[in-house]
């Protein structure tokens, strides 16, 4: 046989389980697409692009690397496989034989690898994505609501030197209020101070970014009162997004009373500063305001033959101010306003001296007509599908976001008892969570037909499906445990890890299966095509996994900015090939014979 023509042949035999195996790929990462919001927005490109670099593989597989191979490897005489190939062909048989006349032993270890790495996920932890590490703080402090802006202006300047004796810190820029564009539509006690830091390698008396986060928390508890949040410039932007707060954790509590509302979220707070990792823990400030209060006394007001009306109509003149006249220039006109002026204005002896005419001509003071006080009032009244909303702020410290909300969640149904008609409700970056979660919930299930109908495209044979599926659950095993020895939780980069592995394992599933049937065409028993056509993978199964591994180690490694995303994702990836790709080198083979009960030879042409 020519060598053109073996590369034809080569290339025809494999060219039907490539393209499935490549359309099996693509169908993996078809879930991704379905994603909304933030998640969607981040890992709807990288689906996209897998998917095209899949269609672009089509091309390399069947036109260029055959074209390739016919002027770069031309030559009569093949090299011969090496030493440590060949040694590792002769301990894989050994062993795959002996998996096959016993599959009890594989299966009991696939089952058990499978619990075990399923009860592992349960105690990873949960979070939306894992937090970046920007090499810069957003501190936002939150002081008295009723402050002017002259005194929070003069708190920010002292936040500022403070921040600033750190030798660790570039710069501080503190933002009181909003901005004059009003994007950031807040009152003058939210103070935001940008604090971006020096080089890690430059750093002072600071092992870790933790560490210079809690010298920072101990140097600004000299301003009793005034609550601090530690985040990130992009954390922080990126925390609003998701639920309109700057903290990952936001329990909202809907009702009609106001009052009963922060009472309800007091306790809440409490709850929840006692839960392992919840830090800063607050209740959204809507209160502190200080009101004038007017209430007239309509008895009193009755005894001078007064109306209540009359009373009301002062207090608008002195206070709010009325119209006396109209100024006319031209065809434009302006009305005149009077009121008292501002120094008598924010007296309140003042106010209640404030003299009525009754009826008979008499001047009464206000005093003697209504109660005049001043009281604590609301900065401000949030409401979700019109009823009011308080929100309870945590952030997070050393646990994942999904940890600290389950446990969260258990004490507060625990130690705090909900008033008849108000409910809670859970937002932050949980909650795009489980937006995500709920969405790849039937994404997934529609992916995996979709790849069963490719596998069994392939093959026409149910049983050749099943074997080849049962590497499904081995997507798992590697992954979740590299996952729990890195101490990483559970986020959204590393489920698309997990999706990554099932597109990748049974795509190996269906190439190996395609060789084994191959030599099942050539008349040989189940057994023995098993481990010929496994053993004529391994080459290229270590080779994948080798450079499969090697490829993604930077990703694992590496720590600058971004690498915390990366990070989960490399390591389920490679933790599914280096510990589940192993164990399917023997479980499909040996499932591949269990299940043949004929072991006849199967009667197909040659491809």
């Amino acid at each position: 046989e020519s060598f053109d023509h073996a590369i034809l042949r080569g290339a025809q035999q494999i060219g039907r389980p490539v393209f499935f195996a490549i359309l099996i790929v693509i169908a993996a990462f078809i879930p991704l697409l379905a994603l909304q919001g933030i998640e969607g927005r981040l890992f709807v490109p990288l689906a996209l692009t897998i998917i095209f670099s899949m269609v672009g593989s089509v091309l390399m597989a069947f036109v260029i690397a055959p074209a390739l191979c016919a002027v770069l490897l031309k030559t009569d005489h093949p090299a011969p496989p090496n030493r440590l190939v060949r040694w590792l062909r002769r301990a894989y048989e050994r062993n795959l034989n002996g998996s096959v006349q016993r599959p009890w032993y594989i299966t009991a270890l696939w089952l058990g690898l499978t619990a075990m790495s399923l009860w592992l996920f349960s105690l990873t932890g949960s979070e939306f994505l894992p937090s970046l590490d920007e090499n810069n703080f957003r501190i936002r402090a939150t002081l008295p609501t009723s402050i002017s802006l002259e005194a929070a202006t003069a708190i920010s300047q002292q936040l500022e030197r403070i921040i600033l004796a750190n030798p660790n810190v570039e710069h501080a820029i503190a933002y009181t209020g909003r901005a004059s564009l009003g994007g950031d539509p807040e009152s003058v006690s939210n103070c935001e101070i940008s604090v971006p830091l020096k080089p890690p390698g430059q750093w002072v008396g600071a092992h870790g970014k933790a560490e210079l986060e809690a010298q920072m928390r101990r140097s600004l508890t000299r301003f009793p009162g005034v609550e601090f949040e530690f985040s990130q410039e992009l954390e922080m932007r990126n925390d609003e997004l998701i639920s309109g707060f700057n903290t990952p954790i936001a329990v909202f509590v809907s009702g009609d009373d106001t009052r009963v509302l922060l009472a309800t979220a007091d306790r809440i707070a409490a709850t929840l500063k006692k839960v392992p990792g919840a830090a800063d823990v607050a209740v959204e400030p809507i209160t502190g305001i200080d009101d004038l209060d007017i209430v007239p006394d309509r008895k009193a007001i009755a005894r001078y033959g007064i109306n209540v009306a009359d009373v009301m109509d002062v207090v608008q003149s002195a206070i709010g101010g009325s119209q006396a006249a109209t100024l006319y220039q031209g065809e434009r006109q302006f009305a005149i306003q009077v009121r008292v002026l501002p120094q008598y204005r924010k007296n309140i002896e003042v106010i209640r001296n404030l003299l009525v005419t009754s009826s008979t001509g008499q001047k009464i003071p206000l005093s003697a007509l209504a109660t005049v006080e001043v009281g604590q009032g609301l900065a401000e009244i949030g409401r979700v599908d019109a009823r009011r909303r308080v929100a309870v702020l945590a952030d997070v410290q050393g646990r994942s976001v999904g940890s600290i909300v389950e446990d969260a969640k258990k004490a507060i149904a625990r130690d705090v008892l909900l008033p008849p008609g108000y409910t809670l409700a859970w937002g932050g970056a949980v909650e795009e969570l489980q937006h995500a979660l709920n969405t790849l919930f039937w994404a997934v299930p529609v992916s995996l037909l979709l790849i069963f109908v490719l596998v069994y495209a392939c093959f026409n044979s149910l049983r050749d499906s099943l074997v080849v599926l049962t590497t499904i659950p081995l997507a798992v095993i590697g992954g979740t445990v590299l996952l729990l020895f890195l101490g990483l939780p559970i986020s959204v980069p590393a489920i698309i890890g997990y999706i990554a592995n099932f597109g990748t394992e049974v795509q190996n599933g269906t190439i190996m299966v395609s060789f084994i049937n191959r030599w099942r065409d050539t008349g040989l028993s189940a057994r023995e095509a098993a481990v010929r056509g496994a053993v004529e993978r391994l080459r290229p199964e270590l080779l994948s996994a080798l450079i499969g591994v090697l490829a993604l180690i930077p990703f694992l490694a590496t720590s600058g900015i971004g690498a915390t995303v990366e990070r989960p994702l490399a390591a389920v990836v490679i933790g599914g090939i280096a510990l589940s790709r192993p164990l399917a080198w023997f479980l499909l083979p040996t499932f591949y014979v269990w299940f043949d009960r004929s072991e006849k030879p199967q009667s197909k042409p040659v491809e």
